[in-house]
């Protein structure tokens, strides 16, 4: 008879680093390379981005008040958004929090919605290809479906077999926990204590489907929800 095991699936972004650090990276890069090429003011470029507004139409307009003549337009901007090599790190909670599961043996996974080459880039920038199975990393394009499809969840559980214990750690009441939840796993949103996510958490909003089973302030606070006595890894 095969042991069940402990699996704790994460959410990429808003769950384990702030979707709006990596904001952030792709501005400061695509600044960062224009000021060489062009000898534009990177901190004008930087904070032309972050203003109100469509960022890209927002830095094209102060090139072109400047008189610089560049020949990148906002195909490449966009492209190089989403393909930087980006500067990211884990939080001590986060470092900690994987630390304490790995100490009791639980199994980690991502699964995460985006395109492969941005997601993949910022596993590696996080250090999580280090720490994470590489089978055990899904990325939704190259799945062909996202969350709310069922094939990324689907999948991981065809790998790790059906009778291991899941629990499904996100932010994003949308679309994170619809299957998780239709599936009996365990489902924890970290909750937007900082009030930078992407993705608002109006709870009230959506029906108990796409709610989660615990609401945590700290991702430290998941560690007593997955770690229980009675599962042996």
């Amino acid at each position: 008879m095969m042991s069940r095991h402990r699996i704790a699936v994460f959410d990429l972004d808003d769950t384990l680093y702030h979707e709006h650090d990596y904001v952030v990276s792709a501005f400061s890069y695509i600044a960062r390379d224009l000021s060489h090429r062009y000898a534009l003011d990177y901190d004008a470029m930087v904070g032309t981005m972050m203003s109100a507004g469509n960022p890209f139409d927002n830095l094209l307009r102060y090139i072109s008040h400047t008189a610089t003549p560049i020949t990148e337009d906002v195909a490449w901007l966009v492209d190089t958004y989403r393909n930087h090599p980006p500067t990211l790190e884990l939080s001590a909670d986060a470092k900690r929090t994987i630390e304490m599961l790995q100490a009791h043996n639980v199994e980690l996974a991502i699964i995460t919605d985006g395109r492969v080459t941005s997601q993949n880039n910022k596993i590696k920038a996080l250090g999580l290809n280090r720490i994470v199975k590489p089978e055990n990393i899904i990325v939704s394009e190259a799945v062909e479906g996202d969350k709310l499809s069922g094939k990324p969840f689907e999948l991981l559980v065809a790998q790790a077999g059906p009778d291991n214990e899941y629990t499904y750690i996100g932010d994003n009441p949308a679309k994170d926990f619809v299957w998780p939840n239709r599936h009996n796993w365990t489902t924890i949103a970290l909750a937007d204590t900082s009030g930078i996510n992407i993705h608002r958490q109006e709870w009230d909003k959506f029906p108990a489907i796409n709610r989660p089973r615990h609401i945590v302030d700290n991702l430290l606070d998941i560690v007593p929800l997955i770690v229980k006595p009675n599962i042996v890894n």
